[in-house]
């Protein structure tokens, strides 16, 4: 079992904007995140599961795993667990209660650094993303993934 990040980051290492991904979606990049987390577990913030098209919610043939601090958040679906925090002993619940499976840490950005300062991941896989924001937009809210402590986490 591993505990992997994966993202998707822009020049920056821009991750989001306002939200939801920066750059109009990419089939390609799409379907390796669904192939490589399809029978495991996805772990991801609260606003990272509002961006997720409803249609698509929660993530199918996957455990969906949605992290808040507001306790009476409701997700729509019984499929979805809802834990109010990211760490070592809630990891390993998931682990416990999931055997066999990875536990993937999908976004947004607040979980990506929680994972990393907390040195939660085991592994990170990161698809670069030709995006820059333009201009008009540098005062929006972006998100932006420390590609710096990551390595340093991970010793690259």
């Amino acid at each position: 079992m591993s505990r992997i990040l994966i993202a998707a980051v822009g020049d920056g290492d821009v991750i989001g904007l306002n939200g939801d991904l920066p750059w109009k979606r990419i089939p390609k990049d799409m379907q390796f995140f669904k192939t490589q987390t399809t029978g495991h577990i996805v772990v991801m913030g609260r606003k990272t599961w509002d961006s997720i098209p409803p249609k698509y919610r929660p993530l199918e043939d996957r455990v969906n795993v949605v992290v808040t601090r507001n306790t009476s958040f409701n997700p729509g679906s019984a499929d979805v667990e809802v834990i109010t925090g990211l760490d070592e002993a809630r990891l390993q619940q998931l682990e416990n209660k999931y055997p066999g499976k990875d536990i993937y840490i999908i976004g947004g950005g607040d979980i990506y650094k929680t994972a990393i300062d907390n040195r939660l991941i085991d592994r990170a896989i990161i698809t670069r993303v030709n995006y820059s924001i333009p201009i008009n937009e540098l005062n929006d809210t972006v998100a932006c993934l420390s590609m710096r402590n990551l390595k340093r986490h991970l010793r690259i």
